[in-house]
């Protein structure tokens, strides 16, 4: 498993010499009190130093609450004595005095309850244990990370006295070491001697202030220390000089590299600028078009204005024209209701008249008719008499020809001819009471038809008003339906003034989103500039003085 260097844990490989050593020499200063003792690497990261305290270690747990450390660390160090476990610093799934040592290097400063870690140590350390801590000094560490800025890793960094009492407060016996890189000469033998070989070292010049040191460490414990003896680290070399000169070659011709990679970067840095300035350029435009914008907006919006006043006004004008409208409306179908409740009655009382006349005339007729009847019935009667008569007439005479049939046959004759006469002059009577009978019946009916004819006439009147009246209510009523035509386009052409009003706004929006788009891309094109200033070897280079030497904007 791969794990990449971020700069929250050192993985060896992956980083300078002078890193790794710096860390190497912490493990090597905590190898010589872990010899068979329990140890615990809190914080153990990649696990090279928890690998390291196992050489002389009894056993050794290294703790990692990154999943991916734990895991690079079962790979690369496997050894008996050595397990890797994933577990926070504040919470250890261990049981009180559980650790003989627990070492804790650069390790408190990445946490935020670095309170409840050292509470944490202080239950898993044996009563006789040792807990030895490391974490680097704040004043140096700032100013040696002036350019590149604040490590986003740390918590809480600390300077020497806040360090010292935090301990303190935990831990009754502490003793306080500084950890600085030196210069030195080593003097080594060509072959190697015996078991009993010793080191010895000296150590000139004065001392180191707290304020002044690179690294602070503390051996912390429940009971009081023996000894605090000054530890000095050498890594393993052959020749420092002939080391530092190949590594300034190698440094020279990376110098180089970065000097070319620089030179495109600054021609880069160039096309940037030239983009950055015709972009501004685009911006300052743009602004210009917002500002024509806003105060075209404005304008609109003043027109907006002025149109929902002309509109608010015509609406109250239409709205008063309407109810006058209205007003005159309802007067007239009043007047209306009141002339067809006019007509209503007149047509009432015509046919009630007309019913009357029709009753006078049908009684009239009625009295014609009986009058006719009797008439007739009496001229029946006169007939019957009549015939009566001349049947006894025609009795006697038919006696009397009987009698005198066979006196004279010329009286006989006679008489038949009066018979005849007496007849005709009946027939002709009654052929008249007829006639004068049929008359009045035709004028009846004609008086009738002239009754009708008066009755549908008033009728037609009524009917032709009626219409007129409902001829006017419908022109009346498409003039109030064109008003509301005229006031819904009005309120649509508000509406539309509207949507344009929303249409600039949102353009608005939109180009003052583009304008800090582009202030966030010049923004990046900084930060990309400012880390390559703060580039590790540009300061080499500057520092060996090759390179660029220009300062950061």
């Amino acid at each position: 498993m791969r794990v990449e260097f971020t700069g929250e844990r050192v993985i060896p490989g992956q980083v300078n010499a002078d890193l790794l050593n710096e860390h190497l020499a912490r493990y090597a200063f905590a190898a010589r009190l872990a010899r068979g003792k329990r140890v615990l690497d809190a914080g153990c990261g990649a696990g090279y130093g928890a690998a390291e305290l196992a050489q002389s270690a009894n056993s050794v747990v290294g703790v990692d609450i990154a999943a991916e450390a734990v895991a690079f660390a079962r790979e690369h160090y496997g050894l008996p004595c050595l397990t890797f476990e994933q577990a926070s610093c504040t919470a250890l799934p261990h049981p009180d005095a559980a650790f003989d040592l627990v070492v804790a290097f650069e390790v408190i400063e990445h946490l935020p309850l670095w309170r409840d870690f050292l509470r944490e140590v202080r239950r898993v350390l044996a009563p006789t244990g040792q807990f030895i801590v490391s974490t680097p000094n704040k004043l140096y560490y700032a100013e040696s990370r002036r350019r590149a800025g604040a490590n986003p890793f740390h918590a809480h960094e600390f300077e020497f006295d806040e360090f010292r009492g935090e301990l303190s407060a935990v831990f009754p016996h502490i003793s306080l070491f500084l950890e600085n890189h030196v210069e030195g000469v080593a003097f080594r033998p060509v072959q190697a001697g015996g078991a009993g070989e010793t080191t010895e070292v000296r150590v000139d010049g004065g001392e180191t202030p707290p304020a002044e040191s690179h690294f602070f460490v503390a051996v912390c414990a429940h009971r009081p220390q023996t000894g605090h003896p000054t530890f000095v680290y050498v890594p393993s070399a052959a020749n420092v000089l002939r080391e530092r000169e190949t590594h300034i070659a190698l440094l020279e011709g990376e110098l180089r590299r970065k000097d070319d990679w620089l030179e495109e970067a600054k021609r880069d840095l160039a096309d940037l600028d030239r983009e950055h300035r015709k972009l501004t350029a685009e911006l300052e435009e743009s602004n210009r078009w917002a500002g024509e914008l806003d105060s075209e907006l404005a304008a609109r919006g003043t027109r907006v204005e002025e149109l929902q006043e002309e509109l608010s006004a015509e609406q109250a004008a239409a709205r008063a024209h309407i109810q006058e409208l209205r007003e005159e409306l309802w007067a007239e179908q009043a007047a209306a209701s009141a002339r067809m409740q006019n007509l209503e009655e007149e047509l009432a009382a015509d046919r009630a008249a007309a019913s009357a006349r029709t009753q006078s005339l049908e009684d009239e007729l009625a009295t014609e008719r009986a009058a006719a009847g009797t008439r007739i019935q009496n001229l029946e009667g006169e007939l019957a008499t009549e015939r009566a008569a001349a049947s006894a007439r025609m009795q006697s005479l038919e006696e009397e020809l009987a009698a005198d049939r066979a006196a004279a046959g010329t009286r006989v004759q006679s008489l038949e001819e009066e018979l005849a006469t007496e007849r005709a002059a009946v027939r002709a009577h009654v052929q008249s009471l007829e006639e004068e009978l049929a008359t009045e019946r035709a004028a009846a009916r004609r008086r009738v038809q002239e009754l009708e004819e008066e009755l549908w006439a008033a009728q037609a009147a009524a009917q032709a008003t009626i219409d007129e009246l409902d001829r006017e209510n419908r022109a009346k009523s498409e003039w109030a339906a064109q008003l509301n035509a005229q006031l819904d386009a009005k309120m649509q052409e508000l509406a539309q003034c509207v949507a344009y009003l929303h249409q600039a706004e949102k353009t608005v929006d939109e180009r003052t989103r583009w304008a800090q788009q582009l202030d966030t891309e010049v923004e990046q094109l900084r930060r990309k500039l400012a880390l390559l200033e703060a580039s590790a070897w540009v300061r080499l280079g500057r520092r060996v003085g090759l390179g660029p030497g220009a300062d950061p904007q």
